[in-house]
């Protein structure tokens, strides 16, 4: 729940980043605006006790790690003595229960042998909240997710990496104007809630059971739509079908923005899967390769985050990003085996509408470079 400062650098992902930076700042504004000037006043419940920021924290945890809500969402949560003993796992063997009287029990839900571990399932949590609530991480995590943050500017920005061209090879303008369609596109986006005072911009990317975020995806085939037409009569439910593109143009110049964004947001990070992986078994990542004769010599890797954790919450620290980076992979997967699906799908229409090349010539062909690769566009 508490790290130092070079573990708080070490976790390179905003969304926790700052919020681990939050809750330091709470507990120090607490300990010193509320809690410092109560010794020897009457409102003092602790009997003149200092209760400083050392022990605030240590009560925080205690609650954040041993809290369960027995009876329900709706219902307070009670602590649970020793409760901690028993490890995560989605696979567990026992389980917390209500008991009469109000009491709570410690059930098995499967025959154990003596000596095996007793393991509760704290929840269907994504890395994050394990991370900072019981200071562990799980490998392949299937609640895990990358947020990101949507922006019409993300998937222009991935359609250029991924170099998605219109009919006549020029770079596909995916803005909201795009062809005067500023109050169709405007609208859907808007039905999605993407846009608007109630919008709710963040997506997750790498969910075990869909890793792709259906509205970024529904997003991508509004902003890539050439004509009202390509997405008349189509509302929230229906562009977001991950699995039912609207026409074989509009699907692949989708699903390569959308891969374009998220090796955007691989590459954000400051350092590989594999340099992270190094680290944590203890070697730094290969030098770059020497440089040829004659040319100038690679730069050294400076990056902070490049260097052997420094303890057991550093080490932590690069667990978990290396876990960001496997649910930004999964994404990837996803878009890559879709566009396999787009492509050899023999009955998907070409995107009405589509812009063609002049009568005479060839349109320029699609690019290689992408996601998926195959298949003739």
């Amino acid at each position: 729940m508490f790290f130092s400062r070079e573990a708080i650098d070490a976790i390179d992902y905003m969304p926790v980043t700052q919020q681990v930076k939050k809750r330091c700042k709470w507990l120090y504004e607490f300990s010193t605006q509320v809690l410092a000037p109560l010794p020897g006043s009457p409102a003092d419940p602790f009997g003149g006790a200092r209760v400083d920021i050392n022990a605030l924290g240590w009560a925080l945890a205690c609650v954040s790690s041993r809290a369960f809500r027995t009876r329900g969402p709706s219902h307070p949560a009670a602590l649970l003595p020793l409760v901690d003993m028993a490890n995560h796992s989605f696979d567990p063997n026992a389980e917390v229960l209500p008991v009469e009287g109000g009491g709570v029990g410690l059930f098995a839900r499967k025959k154990m042998s003596a000596g095996e571990p007793v393991l509760l399932s704290y929840g269907k949590l994504g890395n994050d909240f394990l991370f900072m609530d019981y200071g562990f991480v799980m490998g392949d995590n299937p609640y895990d997710v990358v947020q990101l943050r949507f922006d019409p500017g993300l998937l222009q920005a991935g359609a250029l990496v991924a170099n998605v061209t219109d009919a006549l090879g020029a770079p596909l303008d995916l803005s909201p104007a795009a062809g005067g369609g500023a109050a169709w596109r405007g609208a859907l986006l808007a039905e999605l809630g993407l846009v608007g005072p109630a919008a709710d911009t963040e997506l997750r990317i790498g969910a075990a059971e869909e890793p792709l975020d259906p509205r970024l995806l529904a997003a991508a085939r509004v902003l890539a739509a050439r004509s009202e037409g390509e997405v008349a009569g189509r509302g929230a439910a229906r562009l977001c079908a991950v699995d039912r593109p609207l026409s074989r143009g509009n699907e692949e110049a989708a699903l390569r923005a959308v891969g374009g964004a998220l090796v955007l947001a691989l590459g954000g990070f400051g350092t590989s899967l594999d340099q992270d992986l190094a680290l944590l078994g203890g070697s730094l990542p290969p030098s770059p390769p020497a440089p040829a004769e004659g040319a100038a010599p690679a730069p050294a890797p400076t990056s902070p985050l490049l260097r052997l954790p420094g303890g057991e919450d550093e080490a932590l620290a690069v667990r978990f990003r290396a876990e960001k980076k496997r649910a930004l992979q999964r994404g990837l997967a996803r878009v890559a085996e879709l566009v396999r699906a787009a492509s050899g799908d023999a009955g998907l229409k070409q995107t009405a509408g589509a812009g063609r090349a002049p009568k005479g010539s060839k349109p320029a062909p699609s690019t290689g470079k992408g996601f998926g690769g195959g298949g003739k566009k």
